[in-house]
């Protein structure tokens, strides 16, 4: 991903150099923004404590969704980061490219 080397420092300077891309590597430290004093942090928490839960044979399935560009990717990778030391980190991520509006109930049936 080619990433200017500074923030953008006003809002013209953010819509010219918008790339909604997800994250990598140094560029997740160098563009995060801690939102957490506005966001609900409990999810990161709820991901530990549910892992932790768990016996080493069982298994579950998180589901992250959310509009492009709000930072999912960006989330997990960060949660990757905290967990990578207990765990073993498989990241797999798949786009679903659908040409018609779908309605929730599409959606859901998907899932």
């Amino acid at each position: 991903m080619n990433l200017p080397p500074d923030r953008a420092a006003t809002l013209r300077n953010a819509y010219r150099i918008c790339n909604p891309e997800p994250l990598m590597g140094q560029d997740i430290e160098k563009y995060y923004v801690d939102l957490s004093s506005v966001r609900n942090t409990e999810t990161i928490q709820n991901i530990t404590t549910k892992l932790a839960f768990l016996e080493p044979a069982e298994f579950c399935t998180i589901l992250f969704t959310g509009h492009r560009g709000c930072g999912k990717s960006t989330e997990l990778r960060k949660i990757e980061k905290q967990l990578k030391s207990e765990y073993y980190i498989v990241y797999y991520q798949q786009s679903l490219k659908i040409k018609q509006k779908l309605a929730i109930a599409m959606v859901l049936v998907l899932l």
